[in-house]
């Protein structure tokens, strides 16, 4: 720590200064002597105050020349200004490096016979700007501050207890201030701090002195805590072995408590008493062993026997939902847990956490197997996995693989349903209602009821997505072995205050204009047809029967979905969004007859296939 010195005191000795009478004769005298000194002892700062000596007083001294009794030519003695300084001459000649009384006053004249003023002599004695000797006391030279005895030679020691304070002296006798010496710090005025802060320009730090003057090193005063070299510690993190913990002091120095604080883009969270939080949850979040929080990342809690993971805002997942993590999919629930090997709903999770897609797993709770579809929800009907197909049942479980033989009459009891719109396409909106959304609400309603009846349903689109209509979802079904093609839609007039209501039907009806892009063979064949209106009558009476709809009727139209579909297909509109019907087709229970309708009307439909 800083500065290296042994402390000691100086028991300075003081001097006084005596005046001798010279006889003079045709001039006067003036004697020349040397202040004697005293040699100093040091020793250790004690609680005693050091006692004065007396001072010895500088002695005086004739020149040694003697005059001839001839006469002699008279040379110059005493003062003389030249060149802006002061010599004292004898005989013509100035006096070198030393003493000389005159005018009742002591100076001192160096090694060029120049007065000195405002120095130190070498023997140690302090002269103020005039040449004078100083008095006793503190005592100022060039900026400099020195301690003197009634003589007004300086104290050289290294220590010295004045007026019950301890101040310690360079070897020159300058007083130190506003420093380190050794463990101890002396303040502006020289004395040594004792039970208080400083401030040290050099080290820009904060200290703590203790009683007896030693600085603070490796323990805490209040809420600060001074380190190794006794630096306050401020803007960082400290170990303390003694509590075995960590803590962070801010840029005032005090130490952090009961709250969140980032450091260096990490947060970080401490209790009350500055302590540092590690491997715990802190609500929401966790803390890791250093401390920080944990972001972006998993986390395996062996209390829970768990993982977590903890989002971009350090709080964990939880809520019972879905989240994706690196392009895969993963369940937590409520209190944020991972969920593994089990159900959600139709998705199944698998031992690491990742929602199963393509590909089969085995539930020993079912003691079967499942195979799990691209979007992640398990197979069920009939399914072509890697080029067979695959009965399941309902519930998703395997029954087995389906022999190409298999036919129910001219049919397969295969429907293709066609939730029309989806995704950035909302269809008609109108009154608060969005038509993708009542086609997807009489899909899902429909499907169930299908399943229940035995028959394998395939869908365009099982939720909210975009489905072109030109030609993709007539692709679709045509690479399927669908009996036939259902499009579902409501309708809209766009006519401001129109009353129109009820449901009407459309088949296919070619436009010359108009020809097919991917359906060139199929469209115009009697038999597609001939059964799509088929179809279509037995839908469209049903539905206007049971839910007793308005009926609009059936019609023939040019629509993408019917002009490129291979198989017999039909475009229901099943109530008008924009006039007062709105209300009705809104309401469960008539889509659940709307439902009904459609699947009466396809029953009877199969019913009567030759």
């Amino acid at each position: 720590m800083k500065h290296t010195g042994k402390v000691t005191l100086l028991t300075a000795a003081l001097f006084a200064l005596s005046a001798h009478a010279v006889a003079a004769e045709t001039t006067q005298a003036e004697t020349t002597a040397q202040p004697t000194t005293v040699e100093v002892t040091t020793v250790q700062p004690t609680t005693e105050t050091t006692t004065t000596a007396e001072a010895s007083l500088p002695t005086s001294a004739k020149n040694t020349s003697d005059v001839p009794n001839e006469v002699v030519e008279q040379k110059q003695t005493g003062i003389v200004t030249a060149d802006g300084a002061t010599y004292y001459y004898v005989d013509g000649k100035p006096i070198t490096s030393s003493w000389k009384w005159t005018n009742g006053r002591w100076y001192y004249f160096g090694v060029d016979g120049k007065m000195l003023k405002s120095t130190v002599t070498p023997d140690g004695y302090l002269l103020d700007n005039e040449g004078l000797l100083v008095s006793g006391g503190w005592n100022y030279s060039n900026g400099q501050k020195y301690y003197t005895d009634a003589g007004g030679k300086i104290f050289r020691g290294d220590w010295k207890k004045i007026d019950g304070k301890w101040y310690s002296f360079k070897g020159n006798g300058v007083l130190r201030q506003n420093e380190f010496y050794g463990v101890y710090y002396l303040k502006a005025d020289g004395s040594m701090a004792e039970n208080e802060w400083i401030f040290d320009k050099y080290y820009n730090s904060y200290f703590y002195i203790k009683q007896g003057g030693a600085y603070a090193r490796k323990e805490w005063f209040g809420s600060y805590y001074l380190k190794d070299g006794g630096y306050m510690a401020k803007s960082e993190f400290i170990y303390d072995a003694n509590y075995k913990a960590t803590y962070y002091l801010s840029e005032s120095g005090q130490y952090v408590g009961g709250k969140w604080l980032e450091v260096n883009g990490k947060k970080y969270h401490f209790q009350m008493d500055g302590i540092l939080d590690t491997n715990k949850w802190i609500g929401n979040y966790y803390v890791k062993s250093d401390g920080a929080m944990a972001r972006n990342e998993w986390f395996f809690d062996k209390n829970y026997g768990s993982y977590f993971y903890l989002g971009e805002d350090g709080k964990y997942i939880g809520g019972n939902r879905w989240f994706q993590i690196g392009g895969d999919w993963f369940y937590f629930i409520a209190d944020g847990q991972m969920a593994s090997n089990r159900w959600i709903d139709s998705y199944y999770v698998k031992a690491d956490g990742r929602m199963a897609k393509n590909e089969w797993i085995y539930d020993k709770n079912y003691g079967g197997k499942f195979y799990l579809k691209e979007n992640g929800v398990y197979a069920r009907n009939i399914e072509v996995v890697d080029g067979k197909r695959h009965a399941f049942q309902d519930n998703g479980l395997w029954i087995g693989e389906v022999p190409e033989a298999v036919n129910y009459g001219n049919y397969k009891n295969v429907v293709f349903l066609d939730p029309g719109h989806g995704g950035r396409d909302p269809g008609a909106v109108y009154n608060g209602l969005r038509e993708k959304d009542l086609n997807m609400s009489i899909y899902r309603k429909l499907r169930s009821e299908l399943e229940k009846l035995g028959y394998t349903v395939l869908t365009s689109r099982d939720k909210d997505v975009y489905v072109d209509y030109v030609t993709e979802r007539s692709e679709m079904v045509n690479k399927t072995d669908a009996d036939v093609f259902i499009s579902i839609h409501f309708n809209a007039t766009g006519v401001p205050g129109a009353n129109r209501s009820g449901v009407e039907t459309y088949i296919y009806e070619p436009d010359p204009d108009i020809t097919p892009r991917i359906n060139k063979v199929a469209h115009d064949d009697p038999t597609r047809l001939s059964e799509s209106k088929r179809l279509a009558d037995n839908i469209h009476n049903s539905v206007v029967s049971v839910a007793g709809a308005n009926d609009r009727g059936v019609h023939g139209s040019n629509y993408a979905v019917l002009r490129e579909t291979v198989k017999p297909a039909v475009l229901l509109e099943l109530g008008y969004i924009d006039s007062p019907e709105y209300k009705k087709i809104s309401d469960d229970k008539y889509q659940n007859k709307l439902v009904e309708g459609i699947v009466t009307g396809l029953r009877n439909f199969y019913k009567t296939t030759k």
